[in-house]
């Protein structure tokens, strides 16, 4: 921007008689005099900044980081831990990642890991272990321990009943216990891991490592599990049982006659089974071999299962009630159950707390009940 009208030198008062340092003091005074008026006349010839048109200039580097921070690691814990839960688990995963305060924080008691897998996990059990205890159970049930202590399985519930229920939260790894009941949602009971492939002899039942405790269902908690059947050479069905005994008592559905089948053993030697069945879906052709998917939902003691052949539709048997009365348990497993050996291809597509279903199986009330003899035809 060029200077409005000429520079001026400033003029040099004459000597004063006798005194070299007032004529310095006035040389200093014309100066500072001079220089503000060409200060003046350089600012008055400037555009003002409110009808400049174009981007403000930004603030610099070393300004923008003089606003002091906040950390959260100063908040108070009860109000810190409130404050993660809201972050959904890809976001809590990458916080973890910053630092190990964080990632010891959000793994404790009442820590946001802990109450993900409180609402994800409940009434699911894992190795015969609930997610969490708010008390230990009056009779323990057959344990089993795990490979792994710091996600809470390396004892069994005989063990862990000998301390309080606040000591044994203080003591679990709660993102590790959370990572390990993910991780068995997709798995089937040894040997069989992920998927179903080769199997070796006839008649053989196959468990998930989930299991389900009724008994710790809210009022509005519900489980879907989808199965996939890619290969099937002879004939595959799903049951519900009591995992303490699947062959003393099982409502069994089978997707190639569309029955739902409730047996019970009333003999143990000689082996003496009953059983009736209901015919809620069409059957297909006796050779027929069934590919597609395989669904159950179980709600409020109650299941329904779904079934859907390739390019076809979903179809449901709508709900069956009255399931811990039936199978005399308030925990109950799921199990395939295959009938001839060979080479098979399965896999749990789906398997997860409050998930929709692909069909309304419509209300629970409306359900036929297991111990409703007239609904039912013998075997």
């Amino acid at each position: 921007m060029e200077l409005k009208g000429p520079m001026v030198r400033p003029s040099l008062p004459p000597p004063k008689p006798g005194g070299g340092q007032g004529c310095f003091k006035a040389l200093l005074s014309d100066c500072s005099t001079t220089a503000s008026s060409q200060v003046a006349v350089y600012r008055a010839s400037r555009p003002s900044q409110a009808g400049v048109i174009g981007r403000p200039r930004k603030a610099s580097l070393w300004q923008r980081h003089q606003n002091p921070g906040f950390p959260l690691r100063d908040l108070d814990d009860g109000l810190y831990l409130h404050v993660v839960a809201f972050l959904p688990k890809k976001s809590l995963l990458s916080f973890d990642a910053t630092c190990r305060y964080a990632r010891k924080s959000h793994s404790r008691a009442c820590g946001p890991w802990w109450e993900m897998g409180r609402r994800a996990f409940q009434g699911v059990e894992v190795n015969r272990l609930l997610f969490d205890y708010t008390s230990w159970p009056e009779a323990p049930e057959t344990q089993s321990t795990s490979e792994c202590k710091p996600n809470g399985f390396g004892m069994d519930l005989a063990e862990m009943k000998k301390m309080p229920v606040a000591m044994w939260r203080s003591q679990v790894d709660w993102k590790a216990r959370y990572r390990t009941f993910v991780s068995a949602a997709r798995q089937f009971l040894s040997p069989f891991a992920h998927e179903i492939r080769n199997v070796r002899w006839m008649d053989q039942v196959i468990g998930l490592q989930w299991m389900w405790s009724l008994k710790e269902f809210g009022p509005t908690t519900a489980v879907y599990t989808e199965f996939e059947v890619k290969h099937n050479p002879d004939d595959i069905s799903v049951a519900l049982v009591d995992p303490n005994d699947t062959s003393r008592q099982s409502v069994t559905f089978s997707p190639i006659t569309g029955a739902v089948i409730f047996e019970t053993r009333v003999q143990e030697s000689p082996p003496l089974v009953e059983g009736k069945y209901m015919l809620p879906l069409s059957s297909f052709p006796p050779d027929a071999k069934f590919k597609g998917l395989l669904g159950v939902y179980i709600k409020d003691d109650s299941v329904a299962f779904f079934r859907k052949v390739r390019r076809g539709q979903w179809e449901t048997t709508g709900f069956v009630r009255g399931l811990s009365e039936a199978l005399g348990h308030s925990t109950i497993g799921l199990v395939l159950a295959l009938r001839e050996a060979g080479p098979y291809r399965v896999c749990i597509r789906t398997n997860g707390v409050n998930i929709r279903p692909p069909l309304d199986p419509g209300r629970v009330e409306s359900g036929i009940q297991l111990q409703n003899t007239s609904a039912w035809s013998a075997l």
